[in-house]
């Protein structure tokens, strides 16, 4: 999962139970008000903000949704599908879930030329960024496991994942909480809400205003933060979605070079330049964060030239220069969802 955050600039009334959880219908007085609810789901941190239409919404129903989800593609759940498929389960089925995850991971790994690509999972196993032991790693290590790399190497048949090689494994990480926000965003559209903020580890939806009646709010950190300073600047958006993938939080050390969390499928190896953040926004939470994190890995010219000619993402670099000194980059509608500064 992303443990980077965006810093949400959202306020609500004080409504919330000692539980985080209000008793649907009961009480028709509380219609207009707002609902925040927060917690901890797939490695990291939620919340989510609504104002009541008609029912209030539990907070067991949004857990139910969390819970199906890690059961469809958590690799931390040994029962998972994901799980599952990755062990070689010759009996696991696939749900609408992991379909629709599976479909879009398919589009967005054909539309970045590879730099998108589920199976890249052994990889990022290998370097130690998902369950399992770290091991130390040297080229002949890394051309071994690319050869089990390519989404070319999987197929859909049946709710059935078919392998060349059942050393495939799959690593939904990178799009999953896009569309968890999307998920929880229909759920929420679907009992009449039209105004809200999903946001899952930094991945957020909106629609509507908050309850001050304005667009929503969302800041971008500054990597070289500091208590003064701690964000690059502040975004507002509605019926957007905005997702970043960063270098700057997670990452390793070795031999004196930082190596990011990100894995390159194309050579096997952590992402290493000066790009540090990526933000895009679009339509919806999986467009989003299918996208940013094989732009954060094309590095910054072939990162800007692939956004600008994707007209369908708006995009807000932060990178370092030759001297290391913070950068930023927008593609041009970008200018119009961020705010003056004070």
């Amino acid at each position: 999962m992303k443990n980077f955050t965006l810093i949400l600039f959202i306020t609500s009334i004080s409504f919330a139970c000692s539980n985080n959880s209000t008793e649907k219908g009961s009480d028709k007085a509380l219609i207009g008000q707002y609902v925040h609810f927060t917690g901890n789901t797939q490695g990291t941190t939620f919340s989510i903000k609504y104002k009541i239409v008609t029912d209030s919404i539990q907070l067991s129903e949004i857990t139910a949704l969390f819970d199906n989800i890690n059961n469809s593609m958590s690799e931390y759940v040994d029962s998972s599908i994901i799980s599952r498929i990755n062990n070689n389960d010759p009996n696991v089925k696939t749900d609408n879930l992991f379909n629709a995850v599976y479909n879009a991971s398919v589009k967005v790994y054909q539309k970045t030329d590879g730099y998108f690509d589920i199976t890249v999972a052994p990889l990022v196993k290998a370097w130690g960024f998902l369950p399992s032991a770290k091991v130390k790693l040297d080229q002949t290590k890394v051309d071994s496991m690319k050869q089990f790399v390519g989404m070319n190497k999987i197929k859909l048949e049946n709710n059935q994942i078919v392998k060349e090689d059942p050393r495939i494994q799959l690593d939904l990480n990178s799009i999953a909480q896009g569309f968890t926000v999307d998920y929880v965003s229909l759920y929420l559209e679907t009992n009449k809400i039209t105004d809200y903020m999903v946001e899952i580890g930094g991945e957020v939806r909106t629609k509507g205003l908050n309850d001050k009646g304005e667009v929503w709010k969302v800041g971008i950190d500054n990597p070289e933060a500091t208590e003064e300073n701690p964000l690059q600047t502040i975004i507002a958006i509605s019926r957007k979605s905005v997702t970043t993938s960063g270098s700057y939080r997670k990452f390793f050390e070795e031999d004196g070079i930082k190596y990011s969390h990100t894995i390159n499928p194309k050579t096997g190896y952590p992402t290493h330049h000066n790009l540090l953040s990526v933000t895009i926004i679009a339509d919806n939470g999986t467009i989003a964060d299918g996208f940013d994190t094989p732009i954060m890995v094309m590095g910054f010219e072939k990162g800007k030239e692939f956004v600008e000619t994707h007209k369908f993402l708006e995009a807000y670099f932060i990178y370092s220069d030759d001297k290391g000194v913070l950068k930023t980059w927008q593609s041009n509608g970008m200018t119009k969802y961020i705010l003056p500064p004070n």
